[in-house]
């Protein structure tokens, strides 16, 4: 249990910083070495795949998520063509538009799980419509970073390619979640002041 507890942020770490590894292992390693290691990060994320709280995302689908990033580096392994390593962030944002998507069709969006997850408590019905309204705004963001992520695969060099999807995607998931946060809040003061 220890060790899951050690493992779970060190290989979050590491997935976090999956386009530095990919950029620094083609540059120093063959891809033969760097997909041994980049394999072996997803075997042990597979495994983890039961310590990610249910509440929130589904395992399965994450389970598949790291089944096919696996086949991905197999066929990059056996290929030795880098293009399926760089293919990860598209699959990335595929299943997360995947799974916010599909928690519009039930009763608890993503962004409503998050939110109840914080506050433990039912939220008021304006509430729950603004993170029906939130979710979907992340999966255009998700479909958008992801076409984005798959032309940086396609058709731009390994230095652009790592500078997106390992700096630029992130400042933009980042300031994304600052706007929802100050919107937020001014939704929240504005109905406090309202009553």
């Amino acid at each position: 249990m220890k060790r899951n507890k050690l493992l779970v942020p060190l290989i979050g770490t590491l997935l976090i910083l999956y386009p530095f590894i990919v950029y620094f292992g083609i540059s120093w390693f063959s891809i033969k070495w760097l997909g041994l290691v980049i394999l072996l990060i997803f075997s042990i994320r597979l495994y983890m795949v039961n310590a990610i709280p249910s509440k929130t995302f589904s395992r399965f689908g994450l389970g598949v998520m790291v089944i096919i990033a696996i086949v991905l580096v197999l066929i990059s392994l056996i290929s030795s063509n880098p293009l399926f390593l760089k293919l990860y962030p598209v699959l990335m944002n595929l299943g997360f538009f995947i799974l916010f998507a599909s928690s519009l069709l039930t009763e608890k969006n993503m962004i409503l799980r998050f939110a109840m997850l914080a506050k433990k408590s039912a939220l008021p019905p304006e509430a729950v419509n603004y993170t029906k309204k939130v979710t979907i705004i992340w999966c255009c963001f998700f479909i958008i970073n992801g076409m984005i992520a798959l032309y940086t695969s396609l058709f731009s060099s390994i230095q652009t390619w790592t500078l997106y999807n390992g700096f630029i995607a992130y400042l933009l998931m980042a300031l994304l979640m600052i706007i929802e946060i100050l919107v937020r809040h001014t939704l929240h003061h504005k109905s406090n002041h309202d009553a």
